[in-house]
């Protein structure tokens, strides 16, 4: 789903987003269109940027959003531009704090290195948050 606001720039998203205006993340449609909180983002060894909610499916479609309407949405998001490539923070609901650890298994594609990460937290064999 493209960016509907075309004027980040003009509205002042750039000086309050410490994410480039233009930087696009890969997500769901579930985040993207349904609007479900943001439990995972993620920063992979290549630079590209995921945006998810916790519960991932097989069948979840993905989409894509840009950074500047994420943090609009969810401006806890801003604590992690700063986020290492190679790392993924998560927590267990938009009320909780981020966490953050080394994404394992870098020669996986991200989609795997995410999901195995995100079953393992949500089946409680990472730490609490």
């Amino acid at each position: 789903m493209p960016c509907d606001d075309t004027d980040h720039d003009r509205n002042g998203d750039r000086m309050a987003n410490a994410f480039p205006g233009n930087l696009i993340a890969c997500s769901s449609t579930r985040v993207v269109a349904l609007g479900q909180p943001i439990l995972a983002v993620a920063h992979d060894h290549y630079g590209e940027w995921q945006v998810l909610h916790g519960d991932l499916m097989p069948d979840d479609e993905i989409a894509q959003i840009c950074m500047a309407c994420a943090v609009k949405r969810d401006p806890s998001l801003m604590e992690l531009s700063d986020l290492p490539r190679g790392w993924i923070a998560t927590r267990k609901s938009r009320y909780k704090r981020w966490k953050r650890e080394i994404l394992e298994r870098p020669n996986d594609p991200i989609w795997v290195r995410i999901l195995s990460f995100l079953f393992g937290l949500f089946r409680g064999k990472n730490s609490s948050d």
